[in-house]
């Protein structure tokens, strides 16, 4: 994802300050300042997915608010459009992307719910036994399989197997 998401963002820049320049050469300044206010919320979208995806551990609006950064999206590529078809061209990259990232987050939701995890009050449900519980609560607090499988003496293995049996 690293990977992915340096190259959209150099696109994002690269081709958004080209589209507005465009624009503002052209004589359309009302459509360049309308581009950097569309831009804006798409960067505070995608800055706030994370914050709800990681921080707040919120899958179910998380899920939401990547739908309105996809359509904000491909709303970025309709404003471009009117630089020239190029500059939608490079930027429908990063709507196909925020596309995935929406059902991706969705696939994610569903499963951690299926567990309890997302709702620790059902997480007592599907417990088993202590040790399920402890996983269930980690889960909640921390970002890292191997993190988990260090506080309850397990390996990493043992830990996916563990949370897929619930």
């Amino acid at each position: 994802f690293p990977l992915v998401w340096t190259a959209l963002y150099a696109d994002i820049a690269g081709t958004s300050a080209s589209v507005i320049r465009s624009l503002e050469d052209d004589g359309h300044s009302e459509q360049a300042r309308d581009y950097r206010r569309a831009l804006g919320v798409n960067l505070a979208l995608n800055a706030g997915w994370s914050v709800l995806f990681w921080r707040s551990r919120r899958l179910d609006i998380a899920t939401a608010e990547a739908a309105l950064l996809a359509l904000s999206s491909a709303d970025l590529v309709r404003r471009a459009r009117a630089a020239g078809d190029g500059h939608a061209a490079l930027l429908a990259p990063y709507a196909a992307w925020c596309g995935f990232a929406t059902v991706l987050t969705a696939a994610i939701a569903r499963h951690l719910d299926r567990l309890a995890i997302v709702d620790p009050r059902r997480a007592e449900r599907v417990a088993k036994d202590k040790v399920d519980r402890q996983l269930l609560e980690l889960v909640l607090r921390t970002r890292s399989v191997n993190e988990m499988a260090a506080k309850v003496s397990m390996t990493s293995s043992g830990v996916h197997k563990r949370l897929s049996r619930m």
